[in-house]
């Protein structure tokens, strides 16, 4: 990996000892100078410039012009005291990243900086990989690595570490950009379904199939097809999809005329499948045939240092989706959430910060309005409470950690939400079908509302 070096000129010793922490723990070496005396420096290792101005204006626009033209095409962020909003209009017809309104919380202006050089240090598509922590970096090489062939991927990850996302950038990173990326939920399909939904089926070849339908896998062409949640496949359409691998043809249900397969395949999964495997849950096979190049996604609580940057961009992405002024992040905002053990990973932490900022509140985020959000850490074995036990088809030692963890998760959803599936879905962020496959699968139809 290539040496990164932040400069920063003319800073507060408070703003100072801040970033300086943030660059530590991000593998970013730090030189410090007076914008006077500024060294000059590789612009291919030089991934951040910070100016701190105050004074004149004048004077305060030419150093940050005569700055920017020694370090052409590197992010410069600038943190002014006192210099008014015409500053900011002159600096962003530079090219300024941003300008950031001094005094502010020395967390939030780390925060901030950590979403600019995320995404200058990536392609456009690559941008959406937020955080610096060494888990982000392996994945983002995993990425790269995967787009550059054509090879059949494998995501490996827990509900909510974005799968979907590292899937969808693998695709835009890839010759076959410029084709279709087509999403298949698998667990969110009933089994009888699933085999219409990926081949498709011929006219009247089953009771209300009127019409002839083409699959997903003749939607993606030759473009890219996304099998979410693959170990959730019954036993059946296992064996289908291994034909399908290994032969490259597929046909419709109740055809007979052999299409070609031309999509590339990328596979996730939140369980275990080596696991599964074992179990005989999942073929061996199969397994082995998806299993070409596999990304394992990081948890949330294996990349906290990137918590100030996820943070703030949970924030200006939602207020952008409220329509309302981005909030500013607190001090003491930043501390309940390393504490947490984020079950649901990242999508838990935008949906936390969502139902603070629809209160409708005002005034920076601060640690008490976390109250009552943060659910528990989730113990592998609790006891149980007197009938909620999870009435799974299988018992409850063949259950992996992570669907121990997510079954448990469901349940606390559906009894915070009184049994409505609805409810639930917009709680937990996922999908009606998914939750009611969720339910069906790990026994818990006792806590969903009757009507």
């Amino acid at each position: 990996m290539s040496k990164r070096i932040a400069l920063l000129l003319d800073l507060e010793i408070e703003y100072s000892a801040a970033i300086g922490g943030w660059c530590a723990r991000s593998s970013i070496a730090v030189v410090e100078s007076r914008v006077e005396a500024a060294p000059v420096l590789d612009r291919h290792e030089l991934c951040l410039v910070v100016i701190g101005l105050t004074g004149d204006l004048e004077t305060a626009y030419e150093r940050v012009r005569t700055v920017m033209k020694a370090n052409r095409g590197v992010p410069t962020v600038v943190l002014a005291r006192g210099m008014g909003g015409e500053l900011g209009f002159r600096l962003a017809r530079l090219g300024i990243y941003e300008v950031i309104d001094l005094p502010a919380r020395a967390l939030d202006v780390v925060a901030r900086l950590s979403v600019h050089t995320s995404r200058a240090q990536q392609p456009t598509a690559m941008a959406a990989l937020i955080g610096d922590s060494a888990g982000m970096q392996e994945l983002r090489q995993r990425v790269r690595e995967a787009a550059s062939v054509d090879s059949k991927v494998l995501l490996q990850g827990e509900t909510g570490t974005g799968k979907g996302l590292v899937a969808r950038l693998v695709h835009q990173l890839s010759s076959r950009r410029a084709e279709p990326f087509v999403h298949v939920d698998c667990a969110a399909l009933s089994p009888t379904l699933i085999e219409s939904e990926l081949f498709g089926h011929e006219k009247h070849s089953f009771t209300g199939a009127g019409n002839l339908r083409r699959g997903r896998f003749e939607a993606a062409g030759v473009g890219t097809i996304f099998l979410d949640e693959i170990g959730d496949l019954d036993a059946a359409l296992q064996s289908k999809l291994l034909r399908v691998l290994e032969d490259r043809v597929f046909e419709r249900v109740g055809g007979t005329q052999s299409l070609p397969m031309t999509a590339r395949v990328i596979a996730a999964t939140c369980h275990d499948l080596g696991r599964l495997v074992a179990q005989g849950r999942f073929r061996p096979d199969l397994y082995f045939r998806l299993n070409v190049i596999e990304i394992p996604v990081p948890p949330l609580r294996e990349r906290l240092d990137d918590l100030p940057g996820l943070a703030r961009a949970a924030v200006d992405r939602v207020s952008e989706n409220l329509g309302i002024a981005p909030a500013e992040i607190g001090d003491s905002f930043l501390a309940p959430l390393r504490d947490h053990h984020w079950p649901g990973n990242v999508r838990e932490l935008f949906n936390v910060v969502e139902r603070i900022l629809v209160r409708g509140r005002s005034g920076p985020l601060e640690a008490d309005e976390l109250e009552g959000l943060l659910a528990a850490p989730i113990a592998l074995e609790p006891a149980p409470e007197p009938g909620s036990e999870l009435r799974t088809a299988a018992s409850p030692p063949d259950l992996t950690p992570s669907e121990r963890a997510d079954a448990r998760r469901l349940a606390e959803a559906l009894r915070a939400t009184g049994g409505n599936i609805s409810r639930a879905s917009r709680r937990l962020t996922m999908p009606r079908g998914t939750i009611r496959h969720r339910i069906h699968k790990y026994g818990l139809e006792h806590l969903v509302q009757k009507d």
